[in-house]
């Protein structure tokens, strides 16, 4: 765990560089993640190596010439067509599995800093989200659905901006790579959306129905896509820590939500706010509906996006008399958030003891 401990301390350490070029403090972080990620073992990340071993049989891979398989693993197939696609492109340019790791990190980074860059984010929450709120450690394992929430961060602003056609794109770009990202359609639906009672009352309801009729619905799903991790996500039954995960995960979303009252948002940001807010609602019952299904947790990445226009609001944003007492309240939570995780509870976001390849 010494890596991330050392990644963590030199977020911080470097924080007053921000004060005097916030693209030198992005770059210098953003690059050090890449490394790690790029640069990893083979045997970091559960799925890592299968990852590894389906790369090294890339020429014998036979990508299914099915319709529904470009949208859907089905008829039996294991991987969905577009990752089998990037598979064979990167490994007719370079065998070693390296070259799929340092390309792949190159995505995740290169996503991430669109978004940041675009919605204007500040940059030490961008950094600091990123690392202590998940997103780090299951990039490091989960490849298919890494790539799925890195085009996903990309679809986010499309959506935001209202240009369907971008964002549609950028949506099957990460549908292709893992079919569980089928349910980020519905946040360009956000664009429909008002403000008042009666859009949250109606939200909440559609929500609410959602939550019910879940069971059947994604077992239907489950049923006919064949996919491994969609059938687990509907069968898993496992207790590993997922009703602590799942409450303070929710404690989480619901302090930031409240901590908003506090904060002076200019107008021209009021849209990330919104679509920002209501994927967290979104989560908030993912994480409700893994206390049955504790795989499903996995699914709340997808709208814990919606935590990077939050935080960095709540730390550019907040009322001048509590700005500074908020900055340090936060930085100071998220940096004991993970420390805790790294020493009690890894398995909660899927953390690993990290190795390199040096």
């Amino acid at each position: 765990m010494l890596v991330y401990y050392l990644l963590f301390i030199f977020n911080i350490i470097t924080i007053p560089i921000n004060r005097y070029s916030q693209k030198t403090y992005w770059y210098l972080n953003a690059i050090l993640i890449w490394i790690i990620m790029a640069f990893k073992s083979f045997t970091v990340g559960s799925d890592t190596p299968a990852y590894v071993s389906l790369y090294r049989n890339a020429s014998t891979t036979i990508i299914p010439k099915n319709f529904i398989n470009w949208f859907f693993p089905a008829n039996g197939a294991r991987f969905e067509n577009g990752y089998l696609v990037l598979n064979k492109f990167l490994a007719s340019i370079d065998s070693n599995p390296r070259f799929l790791f340092v390309t792949t990190a190159c995505i995740f980074i290169l996503c991430l800093t669109f978004m940041v860059q675009n919605l204007h984010l500040n940059p030490i929450m961008g950094i600091l989200t990123f690392e202590c709120l998940g997103f780090l450690a299951f990039f490091m394992s989960g490849l298919r659905q890494a790539l799925a929430c890195s085009f996903c961060m990309v679809a986010f602003v499309f959506a935001i901006k209202r240009e369907p056609v971008k964002f549609i794109l950028f949506y099957y770009l990460a549908l292709s790579m893992h079919v569980s990202a089928i349910v980020f359609v519905v946040v360009y639906l956000i664009n429909f959306l008002g403000t008042n009672l009666k859009s949250k009352i109606s939200v909440m309801f559609i929500l609410l129905i959602f939550f019910f009729s879940f069971d059947g619905l994604f077992a239907s799903v489950a049923t006919n896509i064949n996919s491994e991790e969609m059938s687990g996500f509907a069968v898993s039954t496992e207790n590993s820590g997922g009703i602590l995960n799942a409450t303070l995960s929710i404690l989480i979303i619901i302090t930031i939500l409240i901590a908003f009252r506090y904060i002076d948002l200019p107008k021209n940001d009021h849209k990330p706010y919104t679509f920002s807010k209501y994927m967290l609602y979104g989560a908030i019952i993912y994480y409700l509906l893994s206390l049955r299904s504790t795989q499903l947790a996995r699914i709340a990445i997808y709208f814990e996006i919606g935590y990077f226009p939050l935080l960095s609001y709540l730390f550019d944003f907040t009322k001048q008399k509590f700005r500074f007492v908020y900055q340090t309240i936060i930085i100071t939570i998220l940096i004991v958030y993970i420390f805790v995780i790294l020493i009690f509870r890894p398995e909660w976001t899927h953390i690993v003891p990290y190795s390199c390849c040096f």
